[in-house]
């Protein structure tokens, strides 16, 4: 049973995240800003020695990090492909369901993502619920 809930995008070191990138295999200044030096750079790094990840869609590579306190930040990292292939609703609901499936591998009760740069969070969101649906 998983809970959906939208809110600001404030990045904090706990759960589970699923975070774009794009082929240029960087993550986004603004996000990056969110995190915080130490954990960009941690992620930025991880993703630029992923030689099979190239940030195309529907690629993903997963970080597990040991960040002190209860549990490890985990972080999906996932393929949004080239900025001129938009994403239309039925690849935002893709998305979810994907996104959703890696999710449940982990056991994860919580699973916050991050949206490409104009997809809406709601299809997003329905693609996750239509995915767990059991």
């Amino acid at each position: 049973n998983m809970d959906i809930k939208f809110t600001a995008a404030v990045f904090t070191p706990q759960g589970l995240w699923a975070v774009p990138v794009g082929p240029g295999k960087n993550l986004s200044p603004m996000l990056a800003k969110q995190m915080g030096p130490l954990l960009a750079n941690r992620l930025q790094r991880a993703v630029q020695c992923a030689t099979a990840f190239t940030g195309e869609r529907e690629q993903t590579i997963w970080l597990h990090e040991p960040l002190g306190g209860d549990a490890p930040l985990s972080v999906l990292i996932y393929g949004t492909g080239k900025p001129e292939q938009a994403y239309t609703t039925p690849d935002a609901l893709k998305l979810g369901g994907m996104l959703s499936a890696h999710a449940k591998t982990q056991q994860a009760r919580e699973l916050h993502i991050v949206a490409p740069a104009g997809v809406a969070s709601a299809d997003i969101a329905l693609g996750v619920v239509l995915r767990a649906y059991q």
